[in-house]
């Protein structure tokens, strides 16, 4: 049979599609056509037919909003344009509003990735932890990380958390590859001594550096400079590992298929943490009982 004989319900029947995605080496297309390209071609249209049209989904969008809004009374979902063209979403599920004012730390991580779909893209997100290290978010699809689109983001977020000024939040995002020991060993810093100590040997190492920093207010980065209402032992963006496999199979999908990913995710996390934290016993969290079992054991050798 030749590449043109190949009708779509040919290729669909020969896809397997497991439940972690869609596993490209599973289509058997080979067989039915008689070039690379045609290979190529029938690969891609069967795609389609299993995850949409990335192009179509760009038409639903609103809908889609308005329904995520209608079944989560009190989301926020934004979509701008630009041009009338698709520029960006935001999407804050209210039981992610709820969960971070309830119990989250004063702590805001940011974090983003690369999106590897037909249009490309970037992923916004920031992540709060609670006490048993329980994750609560919002998520942006946008065109690219830049100031703009950061700005956008945390705009929103403020509105949504009802943030007056910056000292009610500290927010951690990554740390640069240059220099990157020195900054962090001023940014974990417990004292001002430490502290001090540490950026006069970033001043002896690249001056630049040294001046640059000296200009930003340590209470925004630095432990020893923190107020009380954001004390942690989480300095650096451990907190992501969990969303980063959260959004590893769904940053590849159409937009709305990954934006429904996500949300999906997140939810049957909340979930998973609701049904954990009704076993409790006592007023402590099982991690935090967990970390003072191990102190207390360490303090009597």
């Amino acid at each position: 049979m030749s590449g043109s004989d190949a009708s779509e319900s040919d290729v669909s029947n020969r896809i397997r599609v497991n439940l972690d995605g869609l596993n490209m080496d599973g289509i058997e297309v080979g067989e039915l056509c008689d070039s690379d390209d045609s290979e190529r071609r029938a690969k891609l249209r069967a795609l389609e037919l299993i995850k949409g049209a990335h192009k179509a989904q760009y038409e639903k969008i609103y809908e889609y909003l308005l329904e995520v809004r209608t079944q989560n009374e009190g989301t926020t979902t934004i979509c701008y344009l630009d041009n009338r063209l698709f520029q960006r979403m935001y999407a804050y599920l209210q039981a992610c509003k709820d969960g971070y004012r309830a119990g989250c730390m004063r702590i805001v991580g940011l974090d983003g990735c690369f999106l590897k779909g037909h249009y490309g893209g970037y992923l916004l997100a920031t992540v709060g932890i609670d006490a048993n290290n329980g994750i609560y978010l919002t998520y942006a699809a946008v065109e690219s990380e830049n100031q703009a689109s950061w700005l956008w983001l945390l705009e929103l977020l403020a509105i949504d958390l009802k943030i007056v000024t910056s000292y009610q939040i500290s927010f951690v995002g990554f740390l640069i590859k240059e220099l990157k020991d020195l900054l962090c060993k001023a940014a974990r810093a417990s004292t001002t001594r430490d502290f001090e100590d540490a950026m006069d040997e970033l001043k002896k190492t690249n001056q630049h550096a040294y001046d640059w920093l000296k200009e930003k207010n340590p209470t925004h980065w630095s432990r020893s400079h923190f107020s009380i209402r954001s004390y942690s032992d989480m300095l650096v963006n451990n907190l992501f590992e969990s969303f980063n496999k959260m959004i590893l199979e769904a940053k590849g999908k159409p937009i709305l298929t990954m934006m429904e990913t996500i949300r999906t995710n997140i939810m049957l996390l909340i979930i998973k943490k609701k049904e954990e934290a009704d076993k409790w016993k006592g007023m402590l969290c099982l991690k935090i009982k967990k970390k003072l079992d191990v102190n207390i054991k360490d303090s009597l050798r």
